[in-house]
């Protein structure tokens, strides 16, 4: 089904007309301003950062995260400070996400985000857009 030059399956549109549409979501996200929030590898470089453990070739960030704890790095409080950011504020997909449902009542939204702007923000009433 053609939609404004896009080809979008007719099984999406009919989800979204009769409110079957779930959307998941993940970090990508909250990646574009003003969110700004970093993906994963990036995360994981701005925690190691200050540490004197480097990032070996080809490591899996994951993996990378393991190492810093493993010597004593507190890897969970710095996340939390860049990711529960008050200056976090939501951006263009955040607006788009929403319009995709008809009202507050039928959004179907399941997302890996913990920052604020996820958390705080789950009344679309108060989700001043």
């Amino acid at each position: 089904m053609l939609i404004q030059g896009v080809d979008f399956p007719e099984a999406l549109y009919w989800a979204q007309s009769d409110g079957g549409l779930v959307v998941l979501t993940g970090a990508g996200v909250l990646n574009p301003p003003p969110s700004s929030l970093p993906l994963f590898a990036g995360l994981a470089a701005k925690i190691g950062e200050s540490s004197a453990v480097d990032k070996r070739e080809g490591e899996p960030d994951d993996r990378y995260l393991g190492s810093l704890k493993a010597v004593g790095v507190h890897v969970h409080e710095p996340a939390a400070r860049i990711l529960i950011n008050e200056q976090t504020k939501p951006n263009a997909l955040h607006r788009d996400l929403i319009k995709l449902f008809p009202s507050a009542e039928r959004l179907r939204l399941v997302t890996t985000n913990f920052d604020l702007v996820t958390i705080h923000k789950r009344n679309l009433g108060s989700f001043s857009l």
